[in-house]
């Protein structure tokens, strides 16, 4: 089991949720150094590692701004956070509004992330490339 109580998962986890508003420093502070990343119905998108999940999620949103971040339900159990979220995201050459609804689980090692897999609906994402 991490270090970390339940709660301090549960802020780590909706903290990591904000992504748009991290820096490269934060997703070290809260990833280890093998952390997986990946969005499953988007299995190209895979990454390991605080800089590459960095990397791949500051390009991911490269046009559009997240406007709101709702979480819905959070569980934790063990060293498992699983977050059902929606985020609402802003284009921001045109203002179209997309809402993503996803379901992400995190597993912890040591204090920090080592797994962290989004789940969603792809008709969603393709409005992020259309």
């Amino acid at each position: 089991m991490s270090a970390l109580s339940r709660d301090q998962k549960i802020a780590a986890v909706v903290r990591i949720s904000r992504w748009d508003k991290l820096s490269r420093s934060d997703f070290h502070d809260l990833l280890t150094p093998e952390c997986e990343y990946l969005n499953m119905p988007l299995p190209q998108m895979k990454c390991s590692g605080p800089d590459q999940a960095y990397d791949q999620l500051s390009s991911f949103g490269n046009g559009w701004i997240m406007t709101e971040l709702d979480v819905k339900h959070i569980a934790c159990e063990g060293d498992i956070v699983l977050i059902e979220r929606s985020e609402r995201f802003k284009r921001t050459t045109d203002g179209t509004v997309v809402d993503l609804h996803s379901m992400g689980a995190f597993e912890f090692e040591n204090g920090k992330m080592s797994r962290w897999r989004d789940y969603f609906d792809l008709t969603a994402i393709q409005a992020f490339f259309s």
